[in-house]
């Protein structure tokens, strides 16, 4: 438990209260990896008289825009990124609240080695002090020197429109009724609808039909539950936003289970793709993008090496199959909180690379 941690700090006391008093420490405590920067009582506690000390809404998302979605340490991020730098989601986009990219932070380092945080598209104005501590790979504490102020503060949570439209959209396209059955089978649609946000890649039926005959057969209906999480994030993303966030993303999958990691690339264009290892899907049209809820049509299943493996050129027998070793037993899915990446663990490394493995899909 985070606040459990950071009482050993007491210059730190007013971060970690508010944790617990506006509740934003229960989604801090169920990501699976997280970064907190945070700002000592010096420099807070002006920031919490200004938008007043009861106006607990404001302070929740001034507290998740210090909580980036990913583990990191001061050598990892010194290594990933330059005085340009990376644009990482925080706890804050998963409100599904912020507009562009401020429910984004861009992480720099300047020349000296000092590790800058900010609005992307704005000058940094923090700095990280040091290490305060950490929790190898799952939870992350640095100190900055002035607290994050992120855009668009204020807007009711409440009024943001539901997730219940993710599969409406779907529906009146008419072209995505084998996804759609799937889901509704597996009753990963109904866990989906609780989260708080989602960005949903959603194959056509062509994306289906183009898979070797049986691959879906072969799967138990808890393979078949990861499969349909994988392509599902726990964080809202626009098309913007997609096209500069740092990757890979942990989907829905890796909450349960660790590995089901997706990377994006936008290679080739303005376009937007998937990458898992196995194979590229490339995003067809936006179906919906209504905060905090976006969907993405792709021309390809998306294939997790955690489940299936390719057969090497030429070789005798199907061209896809479900990898035994790849592919245990997943226990039934629980309903689904927001996700981050998963603790790095051993994870079987997939036989081809995405550029050069043959494709199971035209």
């Amino acid at each position: 438990n985070s606040t459990r941690v950071l009482a050993k700090f007491d210059h730190l006391s007013t971060f970690n209260r508010y944790l617990s008093e506006t509740g934003v420490i229960k989604e801090v405590d169920s990501r699976s990896s997280i970064t907190l920067f945070i700002p000592p009582n010096a420099v807070l506690d002006p920031v919490i008289a200004s938008v007043g000390a009861n106006n607990l809404l404001v302070i929740a998302d001034i507290l998740r825009y210090h909580c980036v979605l990913q583990y990191l340490e001061i050598k990892e991020i010194r290594s990933m990124t330059n005085a340009t730098g990376i644009v990482l989601a925080t706890l804050y986009q998963t409100t599904g609240k912020p507009t562009g990219e401020y429910g984004f932070v861009n992480v720099s380092v300047s020349h000296g080695g000092l590790i800058h945080l900010g609005v992307p598209g704005a000058a940094s104005n923090a700095t990280v002090v040091k290490n305060v501590t950490q929790h190898p790979y799952d939870m992350s504490y640095m100190e900055l020197d002035h607290p994050l102020m992120p855009m668009d503060l204020g807007i009711d949570q409440g009024a943001a429109p539901s997730v219940n439209n993710l599969t409406a959209a779907l529906k009146a396209k008419g072209n995505f009724n084998t996804f759609l059955g799937l889901l509704a089978s597996t009753g990963v649609d109904k866990s989906l609808r609780s989260m708080s946000a989602v960005t949903l890649l959603a194959p056509d039926d062509d994306a289906f039909k183009a898979l070797p005959p049986n691959a879906l057969a072969e799967l138990s209906q808890a393979q078949k539950i990861a499969l349909l999480q994988f392509h599902a994030i726990a964080t809202y993303f626009t098309m913007g936003s997609l096209r500069s966030v740092a990757t890979p993303l942990p989907t829905v999958a890796s909450s349960r289970i660790g590995g089901f990691e997706l990377n994006v690339s936008t290679a080739g264009g303005k376009g937007v793709s998937f990458v898992t290892g196995l194979n590229r899907a490339d995003v067809t049209d936006t179906e919906l993008d209504t905060p905090p809820v976006a969907v993405y049509a792709v021309n390809r299943v998306l294939l997790p090496p955690e489940i299936f493996a390719l057969a090497p050129a030429g070789a005798p027998g199907p061209a896809l199959s479900v990898a035994p070793s790849l592919a245990p037993e997943l226990s039934p899915a629980p309903t689904p909180g927001p996700s981050s990446s998963p603790s790095p663990s051993p994870s079987p490394s997939p036989s081809p690379s995405p550029e050069s493995a043959p494709s199971p899909s035209p």
